[in-house]
């Protein structure tokens, strides 16, 4: 035999699986010492006798502990009864035994724990789903069949500008569409959404698809959507940077960009409504909407030119939760956000039309046949259909819906919307509960296994409450 044998430690423990000893029986000694703290040394004396050619080889008292050979070495140190094997070895058995069932135990109790844990969430989720439902069923039980019709047209219509944005993985406008739905479960807001007022193509409402492409396609697809933000204290509370300038990616907006696995990889422009400097003329008198007083457009020959359909910013119907949304000096969102998108951009209803208004046309126009014209001189040709426009809604040109039947419908789409976020989230929970379950059962039988090896399934004088887990 060598004089040596070297084990390494693992997780603190050397484990010595066998122990060759001689073929004559008798007593044989050996010592077991560490190579840097040589004062750590232990002897032992163990009584060597012939092998059975059974795996089992039980002891005398009337809990055997049947230790099963997993080495092909045929000369181990058997433990044949307790007047052969000494304390030491036999609490050292023992202990090894009742350190690996602790162990089980407490990994079966965590994966418990986790199970718990998704069970919680659902049953939460669940009530909330019954109670945004009955919340629904009441605002719909006092609005007109005829108008619920407008309600899930709208709601359709804007969840499915909604989806466009998701699906835009590397924006800005991603994180802040999945975080503002975060937000609506009573999950804990971010700090820097606190002043967040929304995405410019989730502010307003427009009456007609043809007016939802052109604005769109005439504000740009960054700008539509831009973060919205009441200053520039919010604004740069978005990010944080590196000392070489570079953004830190494990701060603020970024952070919670990774924990939604998104990567923001492009520039996106911020609008502060504090820093701009607002439309200052008068407003249309009796309009909740707060509309421009804008002077028509006047040929020289002072006619309004043909075509002429109104000022853009003006065509835009404010969301009904940002109407009395103001800046510190009491300007509205037309005044400051829309006014500074659109200006004085003028609408016709052909390219035509816009062409023979040139003349008095100052802030650019646009027509509802695709024609773009900005202020500088610059004219945009040919043709693009934007998947992020602003939503269509009925208009309420004879004001045959009252305040609270609007609002009420505002309620509805926002409180579907939740609903639907919450159906998500019962889905998501739901499998990852179905993991966590099949987890739990996998370490539970890994664990039997373990006792059905060891042959110790009834040794409850041994591991006393430590074995509960084999009969649950």
């Amino acid at each position: 035999m060598d004089d040596t044998i070297q084990y390494t430690f693992k997780n603190g423990r050397c484990t010595v699986p066998f122990v060759r000893v001689p073929k004559e029986q008798g007593p044989f000694s050996f010592s077991a010492s560490h190579t840097q703290y040589p004062d750590l040394c232990e002897n032992i004396e163990v009584h060597v006798v012939q092998a059975s050619n059974l795996d089992v080889i039980p002891m005398a008292d009337s809990n055997p502990i049947i230790c099963q050979s997993q080495c092909p070495y045929d000369r181990l140190l058997p433990l044949q009864d307790s007047s052969q094997c000494s304390p030491s070895q036999l609490n050292l058995l023992k202990g090894t035994i009742m350190d690996d069932v602790k162990s089980f135990d407490e990994e079966i109790e965590e994966a418990g724990l986790q199970v718990k844990k998704h069970e919680d969430k659902l049953k939460l989720l669940n009530k909330q789903k019954e109670e945004i439902g009955e919340q629904i069923c009441h605002l719909q039980g006092r609005i007109e069949p005829l108008d619920l019709t407008h309600v899930d047209s709208l709601a359709n219509f804007k969840g499915q500008i909604i989806k466009h944005i998701e699906g835009k993985r590397n924006t800005a406008a991603a994180v802040f569409c999945n975080l503002s739905k975060a937000i609506q479960t009573a999950e804990p807001q971010k700090h820097f959404m606190q002043d967040f007022i929304g995405l410019v193509a989730l502010l307003g409402t427009v009456s007609d698809s043809k007016y939802s492409s052109i604005f769109a396609e005439y504000l740009g697809e960054d700008y539509m959507l831009a973060v919205v933000c009441k200053s520039y204290k919010t604004a740069s509370a978005l990010e944080s940077y590196c000392e070489n300038g570079k953004v830190s990616r494990n701060s603020a907006l970024h952070e919670a960009a990774a924990t939604l696995g998104i990567t923001i990889n492009r520039r996106f422009p911020v609008i502060c409504l504090e820093e701009i400097k607002p439309y200052k003329g008068g407003l249309k008198k009796n309009d909740p909407q707060r509309k421009l007083a804008l002077p028509n457009p006047l040929l020289p020959s002072q006619g309004i030119p043909a075509g002429f359909l109104g000022y853009a910013v003006n065509m835009i119907e404010l969301d009904v939760h940002h109407l009395n949304t103001r800046t510190a000096r009491g300007y509205g969102l037309r005044e400051t956000l829309f006014y500074r998108l659109l200006g004085e951009a003028q609408v016709y209803e052909t390219r035509e039309h816009m062409r023979m208004a040139a003349g008095c046309i100052k802030h650019g126009a646009l027509s509802l046949d695709g024609g773009i014209m900005k202020d500088n001189g610059v004219i945009f040709l040919g043709d693009h259909e934007p998947a992020v426009r602003f939503p269509v809604a009925v208009p309420n040109e004879q004001g045959r819906l009252s305040r609270q039947n609007i609002h009420d419908m505002e309620q509805i789409e926002e409180k579907k919307a939740y609903l639907a976020h919450i159906c998500e989230e019962i889905n998501k929970e739901g499998e990852a509960h179905s993991k966590a379950v099949a987890k739990f059962y996998k370490k539970k039988d890994k664990y039997h296994k373990y006792l059905d090896k060891k042959r110790i399934l009834n040794m409850d004088n041994l591991l006393g409450q430590s074995t509960r887990l084999s009969t649950s």
